[in-house]
C-alpha cells in the first residue's frame, strides 16, 4: 500500500499487443504540488500549492492512443480520464514484450504522479440531470422525516433512482484487461440487447446461441460479429457517499460552528471523510475525518487554498474498530476541538475566518480536485451541522441521546437522520434543503448506537419498524460498487425467429502473449403471446451471480477453467460476493446486476478437483440438461430466476417446468409462482441440490440484488449481529428461506441436507423400489434393487450426487440434533411421496445440518434423495435431490431412459 496520503493504492503495469498506455514515473512531488502526504505519524500531511502539471500518455507502439471513456458520457478527454484515475496504468518502459505478446510477467510499481488541472466531469446535461433529480429529492425531503418507513421509501425511489447514470465527479479506477456485462439478463426475440466493456487490448466480438457442444464454441448459432474492435477502457467508480449538492452558502463568514456524528469505523487503513465541505486543494472549507490508526482530523479553513497548520489530530486510537462513537467537532470562535463520547480529547487556538467555501457537501467522502475521494469504510449516524459552538452541557446530552432525535435547537444548519432504511434520498431535517443522494447504494438496516443487534431472535416475532431501542444508520465503503455505469461498447438486435437459450456475447483477444475468451451470458426467453412449447427450464441465475467471486477477475487463457483459481485484476478492484466480505470486513449484503460476472461463462467448472471432471455448479449446470433435452427431441423454453420473480404468470402453458444444478437463491415471489403452477395441475422435475436455500429480494429498480445470509454456512452473518439480517428492499427476514416462513419442502418436497467443496466426495444413485413405474414404463430401465447408476458407464465421473443435496423431511427430523429450539418453525413428512433411491456422498468432509441449521456430527453416506410426488394440494414434482442430474445425463443411458419415463408420465413426448 502506497504511504502517499493524497493517491494510495498500487499502480501498476498494464498491456498487451502492441498497444500501450502508461504514465510516466514522475518524482516526489507531494509536498510542491499541495496534495496530502502521510506524515511519519500516519496523520494527513500537506505541503504549499502550485500550479499542477499533466502527465503524458504513453505512446503507443504501432497504434494510436487508447481511448478512454470517462465517468460521464461526453467528458472526452483521454489524457484528462486517464490521469484522474491515478490507478491500473502502464509504463512502457516496463513492458517486455513489444512485438504483440503484451506485457510479460512485469511486476507491479508504483509511481507518484504530478497532479493534472484535468479530472472526469460531470457533461453539462448529466450535470442537469443530477441536479434536477437533486432537486426534486430536496423538495421531497422536507416532509419526509415524518412519514412512516415506507412512505419515505417510495418517495425516495421515486426522486433518486440509486444507480443513476450521471453521477458527481468521483475518483476513478481503470481496469486492465477485460471485463464486460450485458444491460440485461434475458430478452425475447426482437429486442435489442446491450454489451457494455472495458478492455486494455483489441479483440474480435460476436453474439452467438450455444451450440451442441457442451465444451465446444465450433457449434455455437453465430449471428453477429465485429471482428475488429480498438481497446477501450471504461473505469469504475468505487466508493459510497452521500453527495449534497447544495452545501452551505460558500461565503458565508461563521463565527462559531459545530459538527457532529455517530462513528462506527470498520477499518482505517486509509483517510476517510466523515462530515466535509472540503475539496483539496482550493476550495477547502471545514472537513472532520477519520485517519489511519483510528485518528480524528479536523479542518477549518476559509474555503480556499488548504492550510497545513489548520489541520488538528486526536491521538492515535481515540476511536475504536467496530464500535459506536459520537464525534463532535467545535469551533466557538477562539479555540477549536474535538469531543469524543461526550469528552474533549484535544483542543487547539483558531482564531478563524471560517467559511464553508464552494465544495460539495459530502457525508463519507472529501473531494479531490472536485471529484469525490476518500471514502469511508465504516457506519454514520445522525450527522448534523451547527452554525454556533455547542456547550459541554449539550454535547452530553447530545451523546445521551444515543442518535435518537435530530438535531434542534437555534441555527441548526443541516441534520441528516438517515431513518429513510431503502433508496438513495437522505433528507435534510433542519428544513434548509440540504438533502443529499447515496452515491453507490450503501447498505441500510444496520441499526443506530443505541441498537443491540444480538437481542433481535432468530424465531420469534420481530418488526425492526417497531423496535424503539433500533435506531437507524447508514453503512458505507470504499469498495461499494454496484453498476460500472459503462457506455454500450454494441448493441446486437435478436433476430425475430431466436429460439429460446443460453447466448453469449463472446469477445475474443490477445493478453499477455495468450489468446484468451471472455462470454458476458444472457438468454432469450420466450416472446410474450407465443405459444409455448411443453417444457421450461429454469437457469440459476441468482446462483450464478452470487459465486462471482471476483467481478473483475482475470479470465485464463483456456477455454475453461475453475472458478476457484482465478485472481483478481491487477489494481484490487472490488471483489465482495456473498461468499467474501467487503474490504473492511463486513458481510455482502448486496450485489449489482450491471457489473461483470465472469464465474457466469458457461466454460468455467467449480469445487475442488471440478476442472479434473468437467464439474460445475452453475451454467454449464444447466446446459448439459438443456442440451439433453435438445439431443432428446424436447421443444423446450429457457427462462431466468430474474423472469420468474417478475412474471406471476410465466409458467402457465408449460407442461413440465425443471429447476436445475444449483438453484440456491430464491425471492418469495419465485416460491409463490412456482407453488401456483403446481396447485393449478403443473409438474416440475427438480435436479438441483441445495434448492431453495437462501431468501433474496431484488430492489424496485431490478439494479441490485439483496441476500442477508445467516445461520448457516457461506460468509454470514454472526449471531451478534443478527439485527443486520433484515433486508432493505422489504424489511422482512433474511437469510434461510425456512427460518423466514418459506422452506422448499412443501412447495417441491425434499430440503436440503448438507454441501461439501470436494467433487471426489460424490458418488452415484443407488435404485430402490424398482417395480415403480418411472423405473419401467413406457421404457424399462433395466436396474435391480441396490444397483448403482447415475453414473459414467465406463467409470469414474460424471457421479450424479453434485457436492449439494436435498433429502425427505421425515430424514432430517430422524437426524435432529436435540429438541426443536423456542419459536422455531415444525418441519412434517409430506403425503403422498413415493420414494425411488437415494444418491451416495461420503460425509467425511462434508457439512450436514438438520433443520435448524445445526451441524450433525454422525458419519454418512447419504447423499440426495428421489421420489416422486403427488402433492395433495395439486401438482406432481420429480426430485432428484442432487445438483449433478443434468452432468450424468450426458453419459449415463439408464438414468436418461428413466427421465423420459418421468416426461412421459408428465404428459410430454419427444419430437418423432
Amino acid at each position: 500500500m502506497s504511504s502517499w496520503w493524497g493517491y494510495g493504492g498500487d499502480v501498476v503495469v498494464v498491456g498487451s499487443g502492441r498497444t500501450s498506455l502508461g504514465l510516466f514515473n514522475q518524482p516526489d512531488r507531494a509536498r510542491q504540488d499541495g496534495r496530502a502526504a502521510r506524515s511519519s505519524d500516519g496523520h494527513e500531511s500537506f505541503g504549499p500549492a502550485e500550479a499542477p502539471q499533466a502527465l503524458s500518455i504513453g505512446t503507443p507502439l504501432g497504434h494510436s492512443k487508447l481511448p478512454l471513456i470517462s465517468a460521464h458520457p461526453r467528458a472526452r478527454r483521454p489524457t484528462r480520464s486517464l490521469y484522474s484515475g491515478r490507478r491500473v496504468v502502464e509504463n512502457m518502459a516496463r513492458l517486455s514484450d513489444h512485438s504483440g505478446g503484451g506485457a510479460k510477467n512485469v511486476a507491479p510499481h508504483r509511481v507518484r504522479p504530478r497532479d493534472s488541472p484535468w479530472r472526469d466531469t460531470m457533461s453539462r446535461v448529466d450535470r442537469r440531470e443530477f441536479l434536477r433529480t437533486s432537486t426534486a429529492a430536496g423538495a421531497a425531503a422536507a416532509t419526509l422525516t415524518t412519514w412512516p418507513w415506507s412512505a419515505r421509501a417510495e418517495a425516495a425511489a421515486r426522486v433518486a433512482p440509486c444507480n443513476a447514470s450521471a453521477i458527481p465527479p468521483h475518483r476513478v479506477q481503470i481496469l486492465y484487461g477485460m471485463h464486460a456485462y450485458a444491460d440485461k439478463l434475458s430478452v425475447e426475440p426482437g429486442e435489442e440487447i446491450q454489451f457494455h466493456s472495458s478492455s486494455s487490448v483489441p479483440y474480435k466480438f460476436s453474439v452467438a446461441r450455444l451450440g451442441s457442444g457442451i465444451d465446444d464454441p465450433a457449434t455455437d448459432q453465430v449471428f453477429e460479429t465485429v471482428a475488429d474492435n480498438p481497446a477501450r477502457l471504461q473505469p469504475i467508480h468505487p466508493g459510497s457517499y452521500v453527495h449534497i449538492e447544495q452545501g452551505l452558502a460558500a461565503d458565508a463568514e461563521l463565527g462559531a460552528f459545530t459538527v457532529e456524528c455517530w462513528v462506527r469505523p470498520h477499518l482505517a487503513d486509509e483517510p476517510g471523510g466523515l462530515i466535509t465541505q472540503f475539496d483539496m486543494p482550493h476550495q477547502c472549507g471545514f472537513a472532520l475525518f477519520l485517519n489511519p490508526g483510528y485518528v480524528v482530523s479536523f479542518y477549518l479553513g476559509d474555503g480556499s487554498t488548504f492550510e497545513q497548520q489548520q489541520l488538528h489530530h486526536t491521538p492515535s486510537g481515540t476511536l475504536k474498530k467496530s464500535m459506536w462513537h459520537h464525534v463532535v467537532g467545535r469551533w466557538d470562535g477562539r479555540e477549536k476541538s474535538i469531543w469524543v463520547d461526550g469528552r474533549q480529547v484535544a483542543a487547539w487556538p483558531f482564531a478563524g475566518p471560517l467559511r464553508p467555501g464552494k465544495s460539495a457537501l459530502r457525508l463519507g467522502a472529501r473531494g479531490d480536485y472536485g471529484e469525490a475521494f476518500r471514502f469511508l469504510d465504516g457506519d454514520l449516524a445522525m450527522p448534523a451541522i451547527y452554525g454556533r459552538a455547542l456547550s459541554e452541557e449539550e454535547i452530553k446530552r447530545r451523546r445521551a441521546e444515543q442518535g435518537f432525535k435530530p438535531a434542534s435547537g437555534e441555527e441548526v444548519l443541516a441534520c441528516w437522520p438517515l431513518d429513510e432504511e431503502r433508496g438513495c434520498l437522505v433528507a435534510d431535517a433542519s428544513g434548509n434543503d440540504h438533502a443529499g443522494r447515496i452515491v453507490n447504494n450503501a447498505t441500510w438496516m444496520i441499526g443506530g448506537p443505541a441498537f443491540d443487534p444480538a437481542s433481535v431472535p432468530r424465531w420469534a416475532d420481530y418488526d425492526p419498524q417497531q423496535d424503539k431501542t433500533r435506531g437507524h444508520g447508514l453503512r458505507l465503503a470504499s469498495d461499494d460498487l454496484y453498476d460500472c455505469r459503462w457506455e454500450p461498447s454494441h448493441k446486437v438486435r435478436i433476430p425475430d425467429d431466436a429460439r429460446s437459450g443460453f447466448y453469449v456475447g463472446r469477445y475474443e483477444y490477445t493478453l499477455n502473449g495468450s489468446e484468451r475468451m471472455y462470454h458476458t451470458l444472457f438468454f432469450v426467453r420466450p416472446k410474450r403471446g407465443a405459444k409455448k412449447p411443453p417444457v421450461c427450464l429454469l437457469a440459476a441465475t441468482n446462483t450464478y451471480r452470487a459465486y462471482t467471486y471476483r467481478p473483475f477477475a482475470e479470465v485464463p487463457p483456456t477455454l475453461t477453467w475453475n472458478d476457484y483459481s482465478t485472481s483478481n485484476a491487477p489494481g484490487n478492484p472490488p471483489h465482495y460476493s456473498f461468499y467474501n466480505g467487503h474490504k473492511a470486513g463486513h458481510v455482502c449484503y448486496r450485489l449489482g446486476l450491471r457489473m461483470p460476472s465472469p464465474n457466469s461463462s458457461p466454460y468455467s467448472t467449480s469445487m475442488s478437483h471440478g476442472t479434473e471432471h468437467n464439474y460445475s455448479h452453475l451454467t454449464k449446470a444447466d446446459r448439459f440438461t438443456e442440451l439433453w433435452l435438445a439431443e432428446s427431441g424436447y421443444d423446450y423454453d429457457v427462462i431466468t430466476d430474474l423472469d420468474l420473480h417478475q412474471n406471476p404468470d410465466i409458467l402457465d402453458g408449460y407442461q413440465v417446468f425443471i429447476v436445475n444444478g444449483h438453484s440456491e437463491y430464491w425471492s418469495v415471489e419465485m416460491r409463490d409462482h412456482v407453488d401456483k403452477y403446481l396447485e393449478q395441475g403443473g409438474n416440475a422435475i427438480v435436479m438441483s441440490g441445495n434448492t431453495m436455500f437462501w431468501r433474496v429480494t431484488y430492489d424496485p429498480n431490478y439494479e441490485t440484488i439483496e441476500c442477508r445470509k445467516i445461520d448457516a454456512p457461506g460468509n454470514p452473518i454472526a449471531p451478534s449481529k443478527r439485527g443486520e439480517s433484515y433486508h432493505s428492499d422489504d424489511w422482512q427476514q433474511g437469510g434461510l428461506m425456512r427460518d423466514c416462513g418459506y422452506p422448499a419442502w412443501p412447495v417441491l418436497g425434499l430440503e436440503c441436507l448438507g454441501w461439501d467443496g470436494e467433487v471426489e466426495a460424490m458418488g452415484p444413485f443407488v435404485a430402490e423400489n424398482v417395480d415403480h413405474f418411472l423405473y419401467n414404463e413406457p421404457e424399462a430401465t433395466g436396474l435391480k434393487e441396490g444397483e448403482r447408476f447415475g453414473q459414467n458407464p465406463a467409470g469414474g465421473y460424471p457421479m450424479a450426487g453434485g457436492h449439494e443435496f436435498d433429502v425427505r423431511p421425515s430424514v432430517i427430523m430422524r437426524l435432529q440434533q436435540g429438541p426443536k429450539p423456542e419459536h422455531a418453525p415444525d418441519i412434517e413428512q409430506p403425503e403422498g411421496m413415493d420414494y425411488l433411491g437415494y444418491s451416495i456422498h461420503d460425509w467425511g468432509t462434508a457439512y450436514i445440518i438438520d433443520y435448524y441449521a445445526r451441524q450433525i456430527q454422525d458419519k454418512g453416506t447419504l447423499g440426495g434423495e428421489m421420489v416422486l410426488w403427488n402433492r395433495p394440494q395439486g401438482g406432481k414434482v420429480f426430485h432428484a435431490g442432487v445438483i449433478a442430474g443434468g452432468w450424468v445425463l450426458s453419459v449415463d443411458p439408464k438414468f436418461q431412459t428413466m427421465m423420459r419415463n418421468v416426461m412421459h408420465h408428465f404428459g410430454v413426448e419427444r419430437n418423432a
